[in-house]
């Protein structure tokens, strides 16, 4: 299973573990994943990619920071939240 967070960041699972990718393009593969953390849940997946996230960002305050948690939080769910339609025949 693959699961698109945004453009740099995914989910994968595999019979094993869950597994947090970035993507790394190169010339010869322009569509390369690299995993770079396991995981032997999603809980726990999730839970550090938001970390890292809110790690990555370049807030400079606390208030700054506690909306940034916040925003993030917010997207990875949002990511992970099942869209269904319902079409009619």
């Amino acid at each position: 299973m693959i699961i698109p967070i945004d453009d740099k960041y995914r989910l994968k699972s595999d019979i094993d573990q869950w597994l947090l990718q970035k993507f790394t393009p190169t010339k010869k593969e322009p569509n390369k994943w690299q995993s770079f953390k396991f995981f032997s849940n999603p809980s726990s997946a999730v839970t550090a990619l938001i970390q890292l996230r809110i790690r990555e960002s370049e807030v400079e305050t606390l208030v700054d920071a506690l909306a940034e948690v916040d925003r993030v939080t917010a997207s990875v769910l949002q990511a992970l939240t099942p869209v269904f339609e319902v079409q009619e025949k």
